[in-house]
């Protein structure tokens, strides 16, 4: 067999890894010897790539002009209001939000055996208490924000927003990078996932309104998480639920966009309401996600036994 016909199996499953990487028990080092590591990147270049990419992103968000908020922001197309709550599905659905923030929390603070624990290590479970506590506050502060739009109750919907998104940026690193290193940047994310909102606020107050922090901060975790998932290997098996979880949050914000072309099909329900929903839904998955997901077993019994078969056969 050449060279060739070897590693051509090795590139494909070495893409295939990151949805499933359970396939790795069924994978014999000495024929594939890439597989373990399905990139030749140092770990180093890889941290070293992920970093000059943020601050490229970066550099072209905050260098280009000033991002306006569109002056009709607040003009939703569903603006009924029903036993007295105003803008009536807004407000009600944002409850889908809470249900995930609150069942979500209950989940990771209940006491569990051994054999059910849903982290490795314990300090693992921060980033994700922050996400859904992010997520419920996000609940209430979208409620708030609904039931009387303006600049002013949308700071408190805002707000909250950033700790999941940036939370979540953290609980991949942890899982990807190091525990560590998941950890040490948690709080400064934090903190500049809070700052951005409170600079979009005061740029309000001045007259000339600025979401370029607030968007980089959006959006930025979404570009990076992806690559963080291709270019290091899982801690948990249920890669592929990160990407479904993308997915309907992608389809959240189509429907945001579609706002009123939703509304005008029969008049029953907003694109901004099934953003609500979706955003939910992609919040429950990765609750989901952590409830069903289990540790990806070592490699390291794999190449001992495989190098000990190599010792045996040389010594035949």
């Amino acid at each position: 067999m050449s060279d060739a016909d070897v590693k051509e199996p090795c590139r494909r499953r070495s893409l295939f890894i990151v949805f499933a990487p359970s396939v790795r028990l069924g994978t014999d080092p000495e024929t594939c010897p890439s597989f373990a590591d399905p990139f030749a990147m140092k770990r180093s270049t890889r941290i070293v790539f992920i970093l000059i990419f943020a601050t490229i992103v970066a550099g072209l968000f905050l260098l280009r002009s000033p991002i306006a908020q569109p002056t009709d922001y607040h003009d939703f197309a569903d603006q009924r209001a029903l036993v007295g709550i105003p803008n009536f599905l807004n407000v009600i659905s944002s409850l889908a939000l809470v249900f995930v923030g609150g069942s979500a929390l209950a989940a990771l603070f209940r006491n569990r055996p051994e054999s059910e624990r849903l982290f490795l290590e314990s300090r693992e479970r921060l980033p994700w208490l922050f996400l859904f506590s992010g997520t419920l506050l996000t609940g209430l502060g979208s409620i708030y924000y609904h039931w009387s739009p303006s600049n002013g109750t949308l700071f408190w919907d805002r707000l909250p927003l950033t700790l999941i998104v940036t939370s979540l940026l953290a609980a991949v690193i942890s899982e990807r990078i190091s525990v560590k290193s998941g950890l040490r940047w948690l709080a400064p994310l934090l903190i500049i996932g809070l700052a951005s909102v409170v600079y979009w606020s005061w740029s309000e107050t001045r007259g000339a309104g600025d979401l370029r922090f607030y968007a980089l901060v959006h959006y930025l975790p979404l570009l990076l998480i992806p690559l963080l998932i291709l270019l290091f290997p899982p801690r948990y098996t249920r890669t592929g639920d990160y990407f479904s979880a993308f997915g309907f949050y992608l389809l959240a914000k189509i429907a945001e966009k579609m706002d009123a072309s939703l509304y005008s099909i029969g008049g029953l329900i907003s694109g901004h309401t099934i953003k609500h929903l979706l955003a939910a839904l992609a919040l429950y998955w990765l609750f989901h996600m952590i409830l069903r997901r289990k540790p990806v077993p070592s490699l390291r019994p794999l190449e001992k036994s495989s190098t000990g078969n190599r010792k045996r056969k040389q010594r035949s």
